[in-house]
This record gives C-alpha cells, sequence and structure tokens, in this order.
C-alpha cells in the first residue's frame, strides 16, 4: 500500500507545482469539480484515498497523521450525500464565485500548501 501513498504524494506534489506556476488555469481546473455530475468521482476519490491512508498507515514514518488524515477524507467522503444537492449547490455557486475573484498569489499560496502535503506524504511513505 506504501508505494500507492508514494504515487498519491508525487501526484498531490505535482498538482501543487501546477497551482502555483498557472493559478488561472488550476482555478478552472477546480471549478470543474464542483459541478453536479462530478459529485460521484469525487466521493469515489475522497473515500478511496483516505481508506487507502488508514490501510497504508502501519508501514509508514509518521502512522498516527495518516491515520487521522485518513479518517478526515472518510468523513468528508460521507459528508457528500448527507449534506443533500440543495447545500451542495449553494457551495459551489459561492466557491466558483470565489474562484471568478481571487488573487493569484492565494491560489499559489494553496499551491505551496499542496506541494508540502504531497512531498509529506511520499516522504512518509518512503
Amino acid at each position: 500500500m506504501t508505494p500507492l501513498v508514494l504515487a498519491f504524494g508525487v501526484l498531490v506534489t505535482i498538482a501543487g507545482l501546477f497551482a502555483a506556476a498557472m493559478p488561472d488555469r488550476a482555478l478552472r481546473l477546480a471549478s470543474l469539480r464542483f459541478q453536479p455530475r462530478m459529485l460521484p468521482a469525487v466521493f469515489v476519490a475522497r473515500l478511496g484515498v483516505g481508506l487507502l491512508l488508514l490501510m497504508a498507515a502501519p508501514d509508514t514514518r509518521f502512522p498516527t497523521i495518516l491515520r487521522v488524515s485518513g479518517c478526515l477524507l472518510v468523513a468528508a467522503a460521507a459528508a457528500i450525500p448527507l449534506a443533500g444537492q440543495r447545500h451542495i449547490e449553494t457551495a459551489r455557486l459561492r466557491i466558483l464565485a470565489w474562484a471568478n475573484r481571487a488573487n493569484p498569489a492565494l491560489v499559489r499560496t494553496w499551491g505551496g500548501v499542496a506541494i508540502a502535503i504531497g512531498a509529506f506524504l511520499a516522504y512518509a511513505a518512503s
């Protein structure tokens, strides 16, 4: 399982580099996940990564951190069907409105956070 966590960490790092280098394009790509037809994919991705972190945690350098992160992702996946379509649509519209006026420096900062998280996951799994 740790090779999958390593690969996910590298993928998150690459996504962070992309966001830091091209914040406008990153915002456009990120806004696609807030479309109603993407909710099942977001649910499966969160649940899958959460379970992956939970299963791989004992074999990593920081098992407690990965267990907590896995639990948070599973909870975030469970929140999708519990929230309901109306609340998700309201949140989607607010997020898209924010993205239209987001400062590129803020997007780059979040890209840096993604780089740090991805590098941490890769290090924890190596």
